[in-house]
């Protein structure tokens, strides 16, 4: 027989229902039959468990895929598998038969044929690549993959950017449905307030808030003992042309809200005798149908005033936790840290350094509002306490009362005088020598910054023969001092 046809495969996709795969390319047994199976994830296999039925032009493959139809997805492929060998023993001096010949022929036919669908399907590079088959054909689908992979991000973006687009523009569209409403609700309110004509157009007989103010004021009456109307401002009050109430100054010939006192009326404001409290200047003892009297612009004349603010001036040197206000008002406190610590001089065989001097606690002044009888803590720095040349002195400890917070003063090394804080005067530096003489060498001690409370400590002299330093002098303790006004010791 001839073979016309060069087809040598035969390829299904999965529809759930068929199990019977028809085939048109001539095999001679089962065995030189390939069932190919593809996932829907592209994945290639070898079938199991088919079998096949075979006719003179090729066949039928019957196979269920775990038990049941090749599903949606799946794809089938059957082709030759040839087994590329020469059977037929041909003996010379004998007589041939055709038939043994034409089926070698045919096998070898179908062997090419294989080969050639085979081809059909690879990937052929130049004879320059340096690539194989499997690297390119890897490479492909890998590109594949990625490309639709892209395609699937990009439509996907598109679709997102779709949906915002139309969401921002029907927000849009509220917004400016919104701005109308309220340009609208603006006109009409302005309307029913301002209006002269009637702000309803419904209704002729409504009147804005202004038209009806205007009628009110024609209409209603002045206030009386027995009927409500108008507010009436009798003397020394005026009214504007706008409605604007006033009050007029005082004169020699009419009453009013102040006038210039005269030099008598001063001395009797200041004499203790017609003053209502101890230390209140602010108005003279009451009297039936008087005015205050008042200087010149609504203030005090200053002879008026109390001589001093603060009568009473505490100083407290330790930290007490439980100080009671014995009044109430304000007050000013001053709040000072401790002084640093002085530092001895020192002597080392070849030169003579004298100690630095502490620097001042800090000062801070301020003014409370003290309640009588509620007690404040009050936390009063300790002086720093006196150091060596090479280790220098200790800082002064914090005084704090009520909110009110001084640092204490830095120490010092040697040859370093303390520098002064606010409210204070630096220090000076320690003295350095070298030997002048054998028995004179002397370098002074720097002196402390400041003066006063929370002193910083001053540094101590040293004398080449001595071998060591006088002592020098720790910082000065810290305070907190309270002054205010104690209306019980009077004028």
């Amino acid at each position: 027989m001839t073979m016309p046809s060069s087809v040598s495969r035969a390829r299904y996709e999965g529809n759930g229902t068929a199990t019977r795969f028809p085939f048109s390319f001539k095999v001679w047994e089962t065995s030189q039959l390939s069932v190919t199976l593809t996932r829907p994830d592209g994945i290639s296999s070898a079938a199991e468990g088919w079998t096949a039925s075979l006719d003179e032009d090729g066949g039928t493959v019957t196979y269920l895929h775990e038990g049941s139809p090749l599903p949606e997805g799946w794809l089938l492929a059957i082709t030759r598998d040839m087994p590329f060998t020469q059977e037929i023993d041909l003996v010379s001096a004998t007589r041939f038969d055709p038939a043994v010949m034409e089926d070698g022929l045919d096998m070898a036919t179908a062997e090419r044929q294989q080969l050639r669908e085979q081809l059909s399907r690879s990937v052929i590079l130049p004879p320059t690549s340096d690539k194989s088959p499997l690297e390119m054909v890897n490479r492909l689908l890998e590109a594949e993959k990625n490309a639709v992979n892209a395609a699937q991000k990009a439509e996907t973006e598109a679709d997102t950017a779709t949906e915002q687009a139309e969401r921002a523009e029907a927000e849009a569209d509220e917004a400016t449905r919104q701005a109308d409403d309220a340009a609208d609700s603006a006109l009409l309110a302005r309307a029913w307030a301002e209006s002269p004509t009637p702000p309803d157009p419904d209704d002729p007989a409504s009147k804005s808030a202004k038209e009806w103010a205007r009628i009110a004021s024609d209409t209603v009456p002045l206030a009386t003992a027995s009927l409500p109307g108008k507010a009436c401002f009798p003397a020394p009050f005026t009214i504007g042309p706008n409605g604007a109430v006033g009050i007029r100054g005082a004169t020699a010939q009419q009453n009013g809200i102040c006038r210039l006192a005269t030099a008598a009326e001063i001395a009797a404001a200041t004499a203790p005798a017609t003053v209502a409290l101890p230390g209140n200047a602010l108005s003279l003892t009451a009297q039936a149908g008087k005015i205050p009297v008042y200087g010149a612009g609504g203030k005090l004349p200053v002879p008026s005033l109390p001589s001093v603010i603060c009568n009473t001036r505490l100083v407290l040197a330790a930290s007490n936790a439980s100080w009671a206000s014995p009044v109430s008002g304000w007050a000013r406190i001053t709040v000072i840290g401790g002084g640093g610590g002085g530092c001895k001089g020192h002597s080392d065989g070849t030169s003579v350094m004298g100690g630095g001097g502490g620097a001042s606690g800090e000062c801070r002044i301020d003014f409370r509002y003290l309640q009588k009888g509620t007690k404040y803590p009050v936390t009063v720095g300790a002086g720093g306490a006196i150091g060596e040349y090479s280790a220098g002195g200790t800082a002064g400890g914090a005084s704090a009362f009520n909110g009110i917070t001084a640092s204490g003063g830095k120490p010092a090394l040697g040859s370093e005088g303390g520098a002064g804080t606010t409210y204070s005067f630096p220090g000076t530096r320690g003295g350095y020598n070298s030997f002048s003489s054998p028995y004179e060498a002397l370098s002074s001690g720097g002196t402390g910054g400041g003066f006063g409370y929370g002193r910083g400590g001053n540094g101590a002299n040293c004398y080449k023969n001595s071998g060591s330093a006088n002592n020098a002098s720790k910082g000065a303790a810290g305070a907190v001092i309270i002054e205010y006004y104690n209306p019980s010791k009077g004028a």
